[in-house]
């Protein structure tokens, strides 16, 4: 298999995805569109809970928690959910001139999408087993996933998740890249448990925003799933 082919059909499926969403989502008044988006809130708290339920952390919830708190200082000083959103303002002004009212929608559209389909345990091990060029198995599960997930954000957020198909190429496609040059084999299941954990917590963070419960810059929280594993690394006994 080509490396990286894995994270080409999930791209490839949200963008399939997202243009039926479009499509059947014009159909849709706007209370059809704030429930689906209610009912995308409770699917993204049951994928936190699948995450979190039956994980041995005994001894390493410590670790979780430095992680999630030092991801997010380092995240709010680089400013990365600022910059994604940047960027999802200058792909709408690019290739998707609407009127005033879609704008916000657009942009949180990117963004939320991305960080569902971004923020996870099978972006990191799907990513690693692209990256010795093996079938993509868990690529291509979570490619038909993304890809029913988008149908329904599309319908809700419009074409800003369309374009979070480009967040999957250059975020899943940097990791797979940097797997592969690193030459990584497969990972501890301690580190699995730790990086379940801490995604766990961030898909139930995207779900707090999506019913416009509180607002949390989900995307500052990136950095704590590689911190996890680094504190893993320089203090692998239990705590």
């Amino acid at each position: 298999m080509v490396t990286g082919m894995g994270t080409y059909v999930n791209a490839a499926a949200v963008v399939v995805g997202s243009l039926i969403g479009l499509s059947v989502g014009r159909r849709f008044p706007e209370r059809f569109r704030r429930t689906i988006t209610h009912c995308l809130a409770l699917v993204t708290f049951f994928l936190a809970a699948r995450m979190m339920t039956g994980l041995e952390l005994e001894g390493y919830v410590l670790h979780v928690v430095v992680a999630l708190l030092a991801g997010a200082i380092l995240g709010e000083l680089l400013r990365i959910e600022q910059g994604i959103e940047w960027l999802g303002e200058q792909l709408r002004r690019r290739f998707a001139a609407q009127g005033p009212g879609d704008q916000a929608s657009f942009v949180e559209g990117f963004v939320v999408a991305g960080l569902i389909f971004c923020v996870g345990p099978m972006t990191l091990l799907g990513a690693f087993e692209d990256a010795r060029g093996d079938t993509p198995n868990l690529l291509l599960i979570k490619s038909a996933m993304d890809g029913v997930l988008a149908i329904a954000l599309a319908a809700s957020y419009g074409r800003g998740v369309l374009f979070s198909a480009l967040f999957v190429l250059g975020f899943q496609g940097a990791i797979t890249l940097g797997a592969a040059a690193a030459g990584a084999g497969q990972i501890p299941d301690r580190y699995i448990e730790v990086i379940r954990a801490t995604g766990g917590v961030m898909i139930l963070a995207i779900g707090l925003l999506l019913l416009d419960l509180v607002r949390i810059r989900v995307a500052n929280l990136l950095p704590a799933v590689p911190l996890a594993c680094l504190i893993l690394w320089l203090y692998p006994k239990p705590v």
